[in-house]
């Protein structure tokens, strides 16, 4: 039986990037294609807040190498390591939204 996984990532330059991909990964190990569709035009949506992360998240790049490493894991370790980036993204929406809005004014 062939394998179905996704191959692993296509890693690129930047965080944004990156962060999508993990989603893209995540939502590859379903089999419903509106939802993986759904995922993309989100991840495209969120990349601007996404660039900013990296200034604002305390741990952000320890929080991207755990989603990275855990895109091909088990449901639980996939789903802890999102809880943790998402939890992290929570804490800190002021300060991104505050950082919009200065990108906006500038």
């Amino acid at each position: 039986m062939r394998d179905k996984r996704p191959e692993p990532y296509r890693y690129k330059s930047t965080y944004a990037d990156r962060v999508g991909d993990v989603f893209s990964i995540f939502a590859l190990g379903s089999e419903n294609r509106f939802l993986r569709q759904t995922v993309d035009l989100i991840s495209d949506r969120l990349h601007i807040v996404r660039r900013l992360e990296p200034d604002v998240l305390p741990n952000a790049l320890e929080a991207l190498a755990e989603l990275e490493s855990n895109a091909l894991a088990t449901p639980s370790k996939r789903v802890q390591a999102l809880r943790r980036y998402h939890d992290q993204c929570l804490a800190n929406v002021s300060r991104l939204i505050a950082m919009l809005a200065e990108q906006g004014s500038a």
